[in-house]
């Protein structure tokens, strides 16, 4: 949910934690893609930052099972949470190792108009 700017739920597709209906509840790419694709994003190839473009980088194990998503801030650095109360900012690569996997796919949407 971060990754997606929701500040309220944890997003996982687990039965216990808030995942859209329409999304399989299966911890794939495939449905992590389908889940990002209802927001708007499409892959891309590059994780740099473009004006008026929003990027989500979507972390792999090794097993080639989704571990974590993050958010690009205007900065060029990355947003995740840690927890219920850690947010951070960090490097791309800062997260990989064996906890998050790798990041291996970028998705991006033009950037929307914040919420008024």
């Amino acid at each position: 949910g971060w990754a997606l700017g929701d500040n309220q739920h944890f997003w996982w597709p687990r039965l216990d934690t808030f995942w859209p209906a329409d999304i399989p509840r299966h911890v794939t790419i495939a449905a992590f893609t389908a889940l990002l694709s209802s927001h708007g994003f499409e892959e891309c190839s590059s994780e740099d930052l473009e004006v008026d473009v929003e990027k989500v980088a979507l972390f792999v194990s090794a097993q080639g099972a989704p571990t974590h998503a993050a958010r690009q801030l205007g900065s060029g650095m990355w947003t995740s949470k840690l927890g219920s109360n850690v947010d951070i900012a960090h490097e791309l690569r800062g997260l990989e190792g064996k906890a998050y996997g790798r990041a291996m796919l970028i998705f991006s949407r033009a950037r929307r108009p914040p919420p008024r």
